[in-house]
């Protein structure tokens, strides 16, 4: 009975990390699609709520982060409803193992082959609408009472001083919109600088998956020795016997491990002993992380077997101390 259940353990993995994959995906597509139409969005006019190109933009964009993400909630499944034997844990390795040897390439690809993620060629202005009070970067406050279809406005201005001095303007040609449309639509919407933060992350992450994967084979397995640590990670998931320490444990180091290719295919601290290390190792690209993530996945895994054969040889103990078969 214990091996039938641990069989049916092991396949549930495969349909939850589907599931789970998909929709997340789906929800940070939407989302991505709906915060691109707000960059577009002017006070007044109509509103769009769905574009096709930005929602396949945000499936192509989100779905490898999704994709490793779902290792986490797998694992935190794992840790919910502890294995009876390594079937179900060997089953998520498998799928895991999957996703980073075809399925975030072919992403890439279906990408580029489609034209997706890539930036639009430029456009005319969106032309903002009159009847609105929006401030500036400066301080100042504009009302604009026309615009034209260039842009082109006449207005009132409010300066920010102590007299909070009023002036007309007219025919003043309004800059080229670099991230949002209207600054009134991103005094609302911009996201908070910790979200800003973590996106410029996660952007860098992307393009240093994308440049290695177009590199050629050897250069992307180089790369997807992150795929090794992360992967690695579930040996923690039985650390503790208290099972939100070890859900905290393994979000903390699947984090930390990103955290550390991250700074390690970029400028950061780690550049002279990167620098070092590459000159003993020419051949391998970036040999360091290299290292770094075999000796990780190495050390988590090595965790793993000896906590599941302590657990096993207690258990048996028990077994025998209380006559249970």
């Amino acid at each position: 009975m214990k091996k039938e259940s641990s069989f049916k353990q092991g396949l549930k993995v495969i349909p939850l990390y589907i599931v789970t994959v998909v929709i997340g995906t789906v929800i940070c597509a939407v989302a991505y699609s709906l915060y691109s139409l707000c960059t577009h969005m002017v006070a007044g006019a109509q509103v769009q709520i769905f574009n096709l190109k930005y929602f396949l933009d945000g499936v192509f964009i989100f779905s490898p982060a999704i994709l490793i993400l779902s290792g986490v909630l797998t694992c935190a499944y794992l840790i919910r409803h502890p294995p009876t034997s390594a079937f179900p844990t060997i089953v998520y390795m498998i799928i895991y193992a999957v996703f980073w040897v075809i399925l975030m390439p072919l992403n890439f690809r279906l990408a580029d082959r489609f034209n997706l993620t890539q930036e639009e060629a430029a456009a005319s202005p969106v032309q903002l609408s009159d009847g609105f009070f929006r401030e500036s970067g400066q301080g100042h406050i504009y009302y604009y009472t026309s615009v034209s279809d260039k842009n082109v406005v006449d207005g009132v201005c409010i300066a920010p001083s102590d007299s909070q001095m009023v002036y007309t303007f007219s025919d003043i040609q309004l800059p080229g919109a670099t991230d949002f449309s209207d600054p009134l639509i991103k005094q609302t919407v911009q996201m908070p600088e910790v979200l800003q933060v973590l996106s410029k992350w996660f952007n860098s992450f992307m393009v240093i998956a994308r440049t290695s994967c177009t590199r050629g084979t050897f250069e992307w397995l180089c790369f997807a020795s992150i795929g090794l640590a992360l992967l690695s990670v579930v040996g923690l998931r039985q650390i503790s016997k208290w099972r939100i320490i070890d859900l905290v444990l393994v979000v903390g180091v699947t984090a930390g491990i990103l955290a550390l290719n991250i700074l390690g295919y970029t400028n950061s601290f780690m550049d002279p002993i990167k620098a070092k290390v590459d000159g003993m190792l020419p051949t391998i690209k970036n040999p360091l992380l290299v290292l770094l993530n075999i000796l990780i996945c190495i050390i988590c895994l090595c965790i793993g077997i000896i906590v599941s054969a302590k657990r096993s040889r207690q258990q048996a103990m028990e077994n025998e101390l209380y006559g249970v078969n």
